[in-house]
């Protein structure tokens, strides 16, 4: 009896799911992401300029070393400044958030503040992504600073630290002025429209090494691009990438400090933007929304197409794009993603979209009620074997 209960059970279960798997056509692995702003929190901009200020917008911590205010998960979308803070020696950290703003509008505004920290931020659109004046022990790190007019721009800054950003699109990427024993390190910051780095005057002493610095002011490319400028003095230049090396001897700063890297490396990409995953995607017709990754080490602009009409473009920077087809009917398209790398590599994929019919609740209530149906014939045919038939037969 043990083992026919097993054997029953079992059936249940493989028959069950096997129904709902191939009735529900395996929902597809595509489906289902989010756009990344969805993963936030809106709120509305803030200014502060007093402890409490931190306490009453809903920072977690103290503002200590050990126990620093935390704002963190919240989006900022604003025609003017998204945060103001100013006269702050507080520790405070600004983490995992989004900014946006309109075409004259700075998502972040720092004045007179000390151990500030910005990392893992999305800033998007406006005059100037972060801007920093008259500041002391600050850390900008692993932030994404995209199509704004000036990505990063610092004044007066000292002791502080900008590290594993991308400074992506934008007209202007990073100027830092009257900036003393900072690092600069480990940035992205390439494919902006006019100079990539600039030291400007009154900056001496900074550490700038192992950055990528690639593709700036091509519209002065006849000219030679503009990645990397000094006007500043004394400033320690090695190890950064250039896409405008040779490959021979050292790498001359433009700008009248005369600096020089010893230690350059070439920045090449020949490599076009590579899909990931180039199979039919399937969809149903009440969440159409999938999700493309891409392979590329400088990624930029895409574009899609839908039968040939144009439906989206923007940045890529994360490699990956979320395409959403809501308010298409039924049917099967040809979703066309152009891509182009910040070295002007280019890219086109074609993919077959099909969306169908959405399954109604009642549908799947009828194909669990006919496993049910099945696996009970299955068990008792099993008794008939196993228990009833030897018996008669005996």
């Amino acid at each position: 009896m043990r083992f026919i209960s097993h054997v029953a059970l079992t059936l249940v279960m493989i028959i069950t799911c096997s129904l709902l798997v191939s009735s529900v056509s395996a929902i597809p692995s595509h489906q289902g992401f989010k756009v990344l702003q969805d993963s936030y929190e809106t709120h509305l901009p803030l200014i502060i300029t007093d402890d409490s200020d931190f306490v009453t917008y809903g920072f977690e911590g103290e503002g200590t070393p050990d126990n620093p205010f935390i704002l963190e998960g919240i989006i900022i979308s604003h025609s003017s400044t998204c945060i103001e803070i100013e006269d702050i020696d507080s520790h405070f950290i600004i983490r995992n958030c989004w900014f946006e703003t309109g075409d004259y509008g700075t998502a972040l505004s720092f004045r007179f503040v000390q151990n500030a920290v910005i990392s893992n931020c999305w800033i998007v659109d406006g005059d100037t992504g972060i801007e920093i004046w008259n500041s002391v022990n600050v850390t900008i790190s692993n932030n994404h600073i995209v199509s704004t007019n000036q990505g990063l721009r610092s004044s007066s800054c000292y002791n502080s630290s900008y590290m594993q950003n991308d400074i992506v699109a934008n007209n202007y990427g990073m100027e830092v002025d009257n900036a003393h024993y900072s690092t600069i390190s480990e940035n992205r910051i390439y494919s902006n429209s006019r100079e990539g780095l600039v030291l400007s005057y009154g900056s001496y002493n900074n550490t700038i090494t192992d950055n990528i610095l690639g593709w700036n002011d091509p519209q002065m490319a006849l000219f030679g691009e503009a990645n990397a400028i000094d006007r500043g003095e004394s400033n320690f230049w090695s190890g950064n990438h250039y896409s405008d090396y040779t490959g021979f001897g050292d790498y001359s700063i433009d700008g009248e400090a005369n600096a020089t890297d010893e230690f350059p490396v070439q920045l090449q990409d020949r490599d076009e933007p590579a899909l990931l995953n180039q199979e039919a995607i399937t969809l149903f017709h009440n969440s159409p929304l999938f999700n493309l990754t891409f392979v590329e080490d400088y990624p930029l602009t895409y574009e899609i197409y839908i039968d040939e009409e144009r439906i989206d473009d923007g940045y890529y920077i994360e490699r990956t794009i979320d395409i959403d087809l809501n308010g298409f009917d039924i049917g099967t398209y040809n979703v066309t993603i152009a891509l182009q790398d910040g070295a002007g590599n280019e890219a086109t994929f074609v993919l077959e979209v099909q969306i169908l019919r959405d399954i109604p609740a009642s549908d799947i209530f009828s194909i669990l009620l006919t496993g049910v149906g099945i696996s009970v014939i299955l068990v008792v045919v099993v008794i008939w074997e196993k228990i009833l038939r030897p018996r008669r037969s005996s």
